[in-house]
């Protein structure tokens, strides 16, 4: 199957699976996948690749292991302790951070122009601004919030914390994302209660929003922002998640509510974690996911049917590379103790594999068939590493199998045979 085509099928069905046994290359697909959905092209040299995904802020990776948790890809509570006492907060893991990054795309590709221009500028502003706040309080300590007793003390990833010296123990803080609402409906504000009209996730905090609204305006003004600049229209672009390994979790208790919202996109649905008195979450249409799954690892469960639903399974099978470095004999040595046919399938890749006489008949031979990557004997280097591969990488996981029972004892002189 080409990459445009699985590209297709992801922007149909917006998360896929690409399942198969090891060597197929699942991960190696995912990235060129990756990379041509959200630049158009595909990189033939794979470092090159490699910089161009790391640098993507469309893109990101993450690998799941049988003690990944919700609240470690969707949503959880961290312990901050730079104020000397514990401060519990909820924050967006990967997913709820990649997730909400795709929706602000989403949202604002759906904007006027003159409402989206005077946000992001704001937005840029305030990024300058929380800079301006940290260097004061390295050299001060503290940071006084105009017509307050209040002090800002820290600025944080998503707020500045505050308190008054008459009032010690009270620490609260002051979202960003309040602020830029204020910001941008300021001209709609006669007196501070105004601002309760904005839908600001801090309640009853208006007016320390308004006096720190006023030392923004300042700020602003001092370092002649032209906050009423245009910028062009926001284009969407396409975020493409990838989760290798998906099926070594547990997926209903890492995906939660999310299964819904994988299918019903753009729709809300609630967390059981708020961020920032916010407890909805939403998989915007922008956003993509592609999951890897190795079909010979049985040390893992099956996913189950409410999840498959949702995904479209591509099977990755072993395929005879015309590449310099690729050992085509051994490979073709191999893939006779999985499949009889293989002559046939060398010529047609569409046809029904049949079982080898040394393959269990509990196994389907294209969960188990080792892949192409295992026979290319070239390294990067240049090297010829067929020695390498044959005794520590393709022997090796072939006696897995005779010991697990996926090939039967018949295959083992086979197997001490091979590269003789």
């Amino acid at each position: 199957m080409t990459i445009q085509e699985i590209t297709n099928i992801l922007l149909h069905k917006k998360q896929i699976v690409l399942q198969g046994a090891p060597g197929t290359g699942k991960t190696y697909i995912a990235k060129d996948v990756s990379e041509f959905l959200i630049t158009g092209t595909t990189s033939k040299n794979k470092k090159e690749q490699a910089q161009v995904l790391k640098d993507s802020a469309q893109y990101k990776l993450v690998q799941f292991h049988p003690s990944y948790t919700y609240e470690d890809f969707v949503r959880g509570v961290v312990v901050d302790t730079e104020s000397g006492t514990p401060n519990y907060k909820t924050i967006n893991k990967p997913l709820g951070e990649f997730a909400n990054k795709a929706l602000r795309n989403w949202e604002d590709s759906k904007k006027k122009v003159e409402v989206l221009s005077n946000k992001q500028v704001y937005e840029d502003a305030l990024a300058s601004f929380k800079d301006y706040i940290a260097e004061c309080l390295t050299k001060e300590g503290k940071v006084s919030i105009p017509n307050t007793t209040f002090f800002i003390i820290a600025v944080e990833e998503t707020s500045f914390r505050y308190h008054s010296e008459k009032r010690p123990k009270l620490i609260t803080n002051l979202f960003f994302s309040d602020m830029i609402k204020v910001a941008v409906n300021f001209k709609y504000v006669n007196r501070s209660s105004d601002i309760e009209n904005f839908g600001l996730d801090m309640k009853g905090k208006y007016s320390y929003y308004y006096h720190l609204h006023k030392k923004f305006s300042e700020y602003i003004s001092e370092n002649n922002i032209n906050v009423e600049q245009s910028k062009p229209k926001v284009e969407v672009k396409k975020y493409v998640l990838v989760i290798d390994e998906i099926n070594r979790a547990n997926l209903p208790a890492v995906l939660g509510e999310l299964i819904y919202a994988l299918e019903y996109r753009g729709e809300s649905v609630s967390s059981m974690y708020s961020v920032e008195g916010d407890s909805s979450l939403i998989l915007p249409p922008n956003l993509y996911v592609i999951g890897t799954m190795n079909t010979a690892d049985r040390s893992v469960g099956e996913i189950d049917y409410a999840i498959r639903r949702r995904f479209s399974f591509i099977n990755m099978l072993p395929e005879n590379l015309a590449i310099v470095g690729f050992d085509k004999d051994l490979f073709e040595s191999v893939s006779k103790l999985f499949i009889s046919n293989y002559e046939e399938y060398k010529n047609d890749q569409t046809v029904l594999l049949i079982r080898s006489e040394y393959l269990s008949e509990e196994f389907r031979p294209e969960d188990v068939w080792l892949g192409h990557s295992y026979f290319i004997m070239q390294s990067t280097e240049g090297n010829n590493n067929m020695n390498i591969r044959l005794n520590y990488e393709i022997k090796p996981i072939l006696k897995e199998y005779l010991k697990d029972g996926i090939l039967k004892i018949s295959a083992e002189k086979i197997i001490n045979a091979l590269g003789e």
